[in-house]
């Protein structure tokens, strides 16, 4: 007889994710952002509407540490199935929102590559040139942050449709990096 998967958003489930959140980032989350992020872990689709600055980003970054601990250690949770070296594609309205997002998902251990019309401006003319969307890639980039207009692009065509498996490494084909569960968050009025 088959064993019933685990559900985060079982009561041992969510004291399993508050342990871990804990223990990685030192501090309780709320309540509610266990509770979103528990049922996203069990693959139910979440739109969470809360007031500026109540914390949507702490939906995102525990989503992302909660997967990344359960990977480094699968003892934690043996039946769970997540993506090797998964990413999160983080579509943000503003660049000056994108600038505030980036350090705390480093200050969570995790790493983030912003890519928007400056971004992309400033590493084409480093030296040597940089192409972000190549840097996107690459193994260690946990966290994309895009501007809207980023969804057009010739890059993120690429990156979505993997036409260029020679720059494309691997473990970021056939979606094995990018994690299908939906996890939106919006601004509500305070």
């Amino acid at each position: 007889m088959a064993r019933e998967p685990f559900r985060f958003s079982s009561a041992d489930g969510t004291r399993l994710c508050r342990q871990i959140l804990k223990d990685k980032l030192g501090f309780d989350p709320h309540d509610y952002v266990l509770e979103g992020v528990s049922q996203s872990l069990d693959g139910v689709d979440l739109l969470a509407i809360t007031p500026t600055g109540s914390g949507k980003t702490s939906f995102l970054i525990a989503y992302l540490v909660v997967m990344n601990a359960i990977l480094e250690s699968p003892q934690l949770c043996p039946s769970a199935a997540f993506p090797k070296n998964p990413v999160m594609i983080i579509v943000v309205p503003t660049k000056s929102l994108e600038l505030d997002m980036e350090p705390k998902f480093v200050k969570a251990g995790l790493k983030p590559l912003v890519i928007n019309r400056d971004t992309v401006s400033r590493a084409k003319n480093a030296s040597p040139r940089v192409d972000l969307w190549k840097k996107a890639t690459e193994v260690q980039i946990q966290v994309l942050l895009l501007s809207p207009e980023q969804l057009r692009t010739k890059g993120y065509a690429s990156l979505m449709e993997n036409e260029e498996p020679g720059e494309i490494p691997p473990s970021a084909r056939h979606s094995n990096r990018l994690d299908t569960h939906g996890l939106a968050c919006a601004a509500g009025q305070s």
